[in-house]
């Protein structure tokens, strides 16, 4: 950017709005950014930053995470893959179903894929229940359940409760559970790792709390 001729408030700007940088801070990198008479206050920039990302990245199995990036993840062949997550709609019958309104999820992951990064943001109150105005929020991902969907015309499902004695009760059948243990890495980021191999078909995580009748935030992939 200085060879570019482009102003300082410019450059200092693109530092800090950049998301994707890895700046040069060694002994030979400083060294020649003082050959190419760049500015002391932008050196000093691009040392704060680096050292921001250094503090705020991990690297564990050989994936860099990022702490300050929300979300599921996995490791596919060394490259790290963001699982989405989308909102349950509710089926208010005798049995109680959360719905997710598409046929497949966006994402599939091979047959022998039995880990899985979760980190989560402890901040986020948001609601996810336009009904009873509930939230998720979550402490670890203990609060939580991996369950195998059932596919129904355009859209896939699963049971969350039923209905009885005129009250709603949370009640996910076992034979949809899958069971995994969890191992927490740095703070908000934990380690997920199922106790066996997924059959082909549509899965999805929910943490926090199951609540029937409720809207709920689901990361949601495919084995096949």
């Amino acid at each position: 950017m200085k060879k570019a001729n482009l102003s300082k408030p410019i450059i200092i700007n693109a530092i800090e709005s950049t998301s994707d940088y890895n700046f040069d801070i060694t002994t030979n990198g400083l060294k020649q950014l003082s050959d190419n008479k760049i500015d002391d206050e932008i050196v000093v920039l691009i040392m704060k930053r680096q050292k921001n990302k250094s503090e705020s990245t991990i690297n564990f199995e050989g994936i860099d995470f990022n702490l300050n990036e929300y979300g599921l993840f996995i490791n596919e062949n060394d490259i790290k893959l963001k699982i989405n997550s989308h909102l349950t709609q509710v089926d208010m019958g005798m049995k109680l179903k959360a719905m997710i309104p598409n046929p497949s999820a966006d994402i599939s992951i091979g047959k022998d894929t039995t880990t899985f990064y979760f980190n989560f943001n402890a901040s986020d109150n948001s609601p996810t229940n336009s009904v009873f105005n509930v939230t998720n929020s979550i402490s670890d991902p203990n609060e939580g359940e991996l369950v195998k969907l059932t596919k129904s015309g355009k859209k896939r499902e699963f049971q969350v409760g039923k209905v009885g004695m005129g009250r709603l009760k949370s009640e996910i059948p076992e034979k949809i559970r899958v069971e995994y243990n969890v191992e927490k890495i740095k703070n908000n980021l934990y380690k997920i790792t199922l106790k066996k191999h997924l059959e082909p078909g549509e899965y999805g995580f929910i943490f926090g709390a199951i609540n029937p009748g409720a809207t709920m935030k689901i990361y949601d992939f495919n084995v096949k």
